[in-house]
């Protein structure tokens, strides 16, 4: 029987939306199937779907690991490993999503009088515009207030957007 090969990431690194915000450590183990032990175990990384682990690093033993640093939705890891016995197993990762620059924040539109001199002279409503993310996509843009219906002479709207990674950016502004 062949090796075996797994792969795993610590709990909480990756997201429900299935991507990191920082930079990660993936522990790859191999056991041995045959009783005869490990003669080879060979990994390479790739931003594609597949790398040839034979131009990779070496790995003595039966655990390995390969930090995820390069911002990209198909960081792969592939592993080959040999027993002694002469079975072979060839096995790529599933892609792992990395993603840690802050989404481009959104805006906000006011709704309500005309202004004075940047001053509303009636209740306003507050909708918020959505912001982008380039690599893992936009998830969410709030603002902190939906509406003002009460004098102020400035009350902070704080706009927050967050990518599908987790990242967030934030814009402050006044309202009177």
């Amino acid at each position: 029987t062949a090796p075996t090969i797994t792969y795993t990431v610590e709990d909480g690194i990756i997201n429900e939306q299935g991507w990191a915000k920082e930079d990660f450590i993936v522990t790859i183990n191999v056991k041995d199937n045959s009783g005869h032990g490990i003669d080879s175990f060979n990994v390479c990384t790739a931003t594609t779907d597949t790398c040839d682990p034979s131009t990779g690093s070496t790995i003595e033993g039966i655990t390995g690991t390969r930090e995820i640093v390069t911002e990209d939705s198909n960081n792969r890891i592939c592993v080959s490993v040999t027993d002694k016995a002469g079975e072979t197993s060839t096995l790529c990762s599933a892609a792992y999503k990395l993603d840690k620059t802050d989404p481009v924040v959104g805006a906000i539109q006011v709704n309500g009088s005309t202004t004075i001199e940047d001053w509303y002279t009636e209740d306003v409503t507050i909708e918020v515009v959505e912001g982008t993310d380039s690599l893992s996509g936009h998830l969410s843009t709030t603002s902190n207030i939906t509406s003002i219906t009460e004098n102020t002479n400035g009350t902070t709207v704080t706009v927050t957007t967050t990518d599908k990674a987790g990242n967030t950016s934030t814009k402050d502004y006044a309202i009177k």
